[in-house]
C-alpha cells in the first residue's frame, strides 16, 4: 500500500499531491503539514504529531472532520515526520512518498527526513521525497 506523508517543509504543487493521494491507501499529514492541505482543500486520513507548528484552528477543524489523530508530547526524540514514517510502516504502508520534506526554515528538519528515508528503507519499504524541483531517494550496493 502506498502511503503519502506531508510534513511542514516546501509544499508541492496541489496537483501532484492529488495525483499521488488518489493511489495512496493511506495518507498521513505531520504537524504543518496540515496548513498545507487545509489550504489543498485535501483532509488526511490521520494527524500525527505535537501540533507545536500548526495553528489551533487548522488542528481543530480537521477534528471537525473526524480525522484520526495520534497526538505525541512536545519534548520528544524524533520529529513529527519520523513518527509519520513509523505510523505508515505499522500500519501496512509498502511504498512511502514524503512531501514537504525539504525546503521551509528548518534546515535541520530537512536533514532529518533523510533519517526517515533510511529508517524506511531499513524496513524494506522503498521512500522517496519529492518537491517542485527534486526527487530525493536513498541507493544501497
Amino acid at each position: 500500500m502506498l502511503a503519502v506523508i506531508a510534513a511542514g517543509g516546501e509544499p508541492p504543487e496541489r496537483e501532484e499531491l492529488l495525483r499521488f493521494a488518489e493511489k495512496a491507501g493511506l495518507v498521513i499529514a505531520a504537524d504543518s503539514g496540515l496548513e498545507w492541505l487545509w489550504a489543498f482543500g485535501y483532509t488526511p486520513d490521520v494527524m500525527v504529531g505535537d501540533f507545536d507548528s500548526t495553528g489551533k484552528r487548522t488542528v481543530d477543524l480537521f477534528l471537525g472532520k473526524h480525522v484520526k489523530t495520534v497526538t505525541v508530547p512536545v519534548e520528544k526524540d524524533d520529529t513529527d515526520t519520523m513518527l509519520a514514517a513509523e505510523y505508515a510502516a505499522q500500519h501496512g504502508a509498502s511504498e512511502v512518498v514524503l512531501f514537504g520534506g525539504t525546503g521551509g526554515e528548518r534546515l535541520d528538519h530537512t536533514l532529518a527526513n533523510f533519517h526517515v528515508l533510511a529508517y524506511l528503507q531499513n524496513r524494506g519499504i522503498p521512500a522517496r521525497m519529492l518537491d517542485a524541483h527534486t526527487e530525493i531517494y536513498l541507493a544501497q550496493g
